[in-house]
């Protein structure tokens, strides 16, 4: 049997200026229910685009950047989870994610990096936060470093020529909307690392 891997979704404004001039990917844990399949993130942000299925988490982020429209924030981004293929059916939708996955999605992650060399990463899970590949530097905002800001944990990664800075931030399901919306606008405005 092979193996499935979530194809990324890319919007096709990504590149032509993506959100504020900056390339922006967004990831989330995982996807989840029965019947998987290499373009399960495609066609959820397709139906999201087209208006047959409203997610609350991925509405929300699209709301945290700012925007009412689902097809102008979705298509100016790279979305993808961490996870390569669904945790498991619906009611294991809270299931951290097998050895096997966990390993494939740190491989995963450094190479959709290279490939779409977004300049700036919105992880949205404190719990996944702790799984992804070792980066170049780390740290919290807040300390005397290059990126300024208001505590966000941050890390760099390369990422084909240049540099990728992901940001955590929590998973939409458990943080309030205004403070979550003030920190993408925070992030935003941080100068892009080259």
């Amino acid at each position: 049997m092979a193996t499935i891997e979530h194809e990324p979704w890319e919007g096709p404004n990504y590149k032509e200026g993506g959100i504020n001039g900056q390339r922006i990917a967004i990831v989330l844990h995982s996807h989840h229910g029965d019947n998987d399949a290499n373009d399960y993130t495609l066609k959820t942000i397709s139906d999201v685009i087209s208006g047959r299925e409203r997610y609350k988490d991925l509405n929300l982020i699209r709301d945290y950047f700012g925007f009412q429209d689902s097809a102008d924030f979705w298509n100016r981004v790279v979305f993808f989870n961490y996870l390569p293929d669904c945790v498991g059916p619906d009611e294991q939708r809270y299931k951290y994610g097998t050895p096997d996955q966990i390993k494939r999605a740190k491989e995963r992650f450094l190479r959709l990096l290279a490939k779409y060399r977004p300049q700036k990463v919105f992880v949205f899970s404190y719990q996944m936060w702790t799984q992804l590949p070792e980066s170049r530097e780390q740290g919290p905002s807040n300390k005397h470093g290059e990126i300024p800001g208001d505590g966000f944990w941050w890390c760099t990664y390369p990422a084909d020529g240049q540099i990728a800075t992901a940001f955590r931030l929590e998973h939409p399901d458990r943080a309030p909307k205004e403070p979550q919306t003030q920190a993408v606008r925070k992030i935003l405005a941080i100068p892009v690392l080259r």
